[in-house]
């Protein structure tokens, strides 16, 4: 899989969660102040992420704040 088909994932996923649609979810988005997502929403969009790619991000990574963030984590366990 490579890195489009991991950002375009994992916008989507961050879009259902959000109940947002995945052009509202744009990569340099950040998952609190321009998503208005709340912090379980974030722990819901990890859980999807990793089962989705079978990774396990480290809370580090999982801390992310962009959308971009969490691609890059995705990416760094992909290859």
């Amino acid at each position: 899989m490579d890195e489009s088909e991991i950002t375009y994932g994992v916008r989507e996923v961050i879009a259902q969660v959000l109940s947002l649609s995945v052009d509202e979810v744009s990569p340099t988005a950040h998952f609190y102040d321009e998503l208005a997502g709340d912090s379980l929403q974030k722990l819901e969009a990890i859980a999807f992420i990793e089962a989705k790619f079978n990774v396990q991000l480290t809370n580090e990574e999982a801390a992310g704040e962009t959308v971009g963030d969490l691609v890059r984590s995705v990416v760094g366990h992909a290859s």
